[in-house]
């Protein structure tokens, strides 16, 4: 049965699932190069939340499809109610159960509803 890790320590350098091979050093800057690419085009965000007082909020969120988009949609929408410029530059629209959609087949949709 093979390993599910997604890399392996072999004698001869470091082995990834994909089978590619690579030595201590040039895995050490391959990371180096990622961690300083994500420092430079990403912020992480983390949330820690209490069972005990937000139960509902952490069962709603995790029966999201979407968190990610959700996320973004629930916090742009309240920026622009504040009146606030956002950068919104994704085409990524969700139905509604929270699946991606096209904006052409949602554009599709209005127009069926507002054609009856």
């Amino acid at each position: 049965m093979k390993s599910t890790k997604s890399k392996v320590r072999r004698r001869d350098g470091i082995v990834f699932a994909a089978g590619k091979t690579f030595s201590e050093s040039s895995y050490k800057n391959m990371r180096a190069y990622q961690d300083s690419y994500e420092k430079e085009k990403y912020r992480r965000f983390n949330i820690r939340m209490r069972f005990e007082e937000d139960g509902d909020i952490i069962e709603f969120l995790e029966s999201q499809n979407n968190l990610y988009e959700y996320m973004r949609k629930i916090i742009r929408a309240d920026m622009k109610k504040k009146g606030l410029k956002t950068n919104d530059r994704s085409t990524v629209v969700l139905d509604s159960e929270g699946k991606r959609i096209k904006p052409e087949a949602a554009d599709a949709k209005k127009k069926k509803k507002t054609a009856k």
